[in-house]
């Protein structure tokens, strides 16, 4: 059998995971829910490693020639555990989101997922702004987003705010009426889920109450995509990052939330007029093979042959904003 390779993506809310072989030719690809401690309870955890395994059809004892991407140690340790791997690659996410937009050198990243963070490489050094985490700040990311939106649902709730639809969306995603709103925010401390997951799942709603036309939720959509774009801009003033640098996005608050997307990709090119803002075509879990990829051309980027592959066979895997910035 041709050497296998294992990549992983383990976000706050979902993993994602791509079995491929010595050739790029890729064999399973599986997605579950998140494999974090932080965010999952341990028996999610489990569930879903055994889920992800499930789909990638491995089973015990398979040799892997490398297993790469952002995992916990805990992860790896259980992968070890359980498959004879030859090397272990610990990436960061920026590693993962560069690879994605096919930039090979220094680049910027902006992450907004379950949580938020900037991200550089500069002269091949990794540098990074926000991403504090839930508890303090994760301004911009989904998590923000979400909790801003229950802040003005509860307001208007409580008669000590402006009218928002809300209200009526955040109650009825957790089961309950309008008029029971407090129950349905409470709900989210009785379950298997963290509530940080749970309160970040709510961005799809935020942006469905803006494109209705909501302005509590524009208003907090336009905000997020502000907030990012200052701490980016924070971070390429800090670190003097050349304006030949491009820039690119990664996670799931992006896609198809074009006042988010848009308020940022302004705020930066008001500021860095010549700073390219690259799009990528793949899912962050895509970048640690098109990394590899790349380094097999000896750094000299993709060829046709690599491009067909990810085209014909890594399509569930393409990043599709839905709109432009």
């Amino acid at each position: 059998m041709d050497r296998l390779y294992l990549a992983i993506d383990n976000g706050g809310t979902k993993a994602a995971a791509l079995l491929f072989d010595g050739d790029f030719h890729l064999i399973a690809a599986a997605k579950s829910g998140s494999l974090r401690a932080n965010t999952t309870a341990a028996e999610l955890v489990d569930a879903h490693f055994e889920d992800l395994m499930s789909q990638l059809g491995l089973s015990r004892g398979t040799a892997l020639a490398c297993i790469g991407g952002t995992f916990e140690r805990a992860i790896g340790a259980r992968l070890s555990e359980r498959f004879s791997i030859g090397e272990v690659i610990h990436t960061t996410e920026l590693d993962l989101g560069l690879g994605a937009a096919e930039i090979f050198g220094d680049g910027l990243l902006a992450l907004s997922g379950t949580g938020a963070t900037m991200y550089a490489r500069i002269g091949g050094v990794l540098y990074s702004s926000g991403g504090y985490g839930a508890a303090v700040a994760d301004e911009g990311s989904g998590y923000w987003i979400s909790r801003e939106a229950m802040i003005a649902a509860i307001r208007d709730y409580e008669g000590r705010g402006p009218s928002t639809s809300l209200t009526e969306l955040i109650a009825e995603r957790f089961g309950f009426r309008r008029d029971e709103l407090r129950s349905a925010i409470f709900s989210i401390y009785y379950t298997k889920s963290s509530p940080v997951a749970q309160v970040a799942g709510l961005v799809p709603l935020v942006v469905d109450a803006a494109e209705g036309g909501d302005n509590a939720a524009q208003e907090i959509l336009v905000n997020a995509g502000r907030l990012m774009a200052d701490q980016m801009l924070s971070l390429i003033r800090k670190y003097n990052a050349a304006g030949s640098i491009p820039l690119t996005v990664s996670g799931s608050v992006w896609r198809g939330n074009p006042l988010f997307g848009r308020e940022f990709a302004s705020r930066i090119r008001a500021e860095e007029p010549d700073r390219q803002i690259i799009i990528p075509r793949y899912e962050p879990v895509a970048g640690f093979v098109i990394d590899r990829m790349n380094a097999q051309n000896e750094n000299r980027g993709l060829t046709e042959k690599d491009r067909a592959i990810l085209e014909n066979e890594y399509a569930r895997f393409r990043y599709n904003l839905n709109y432009t910035i």
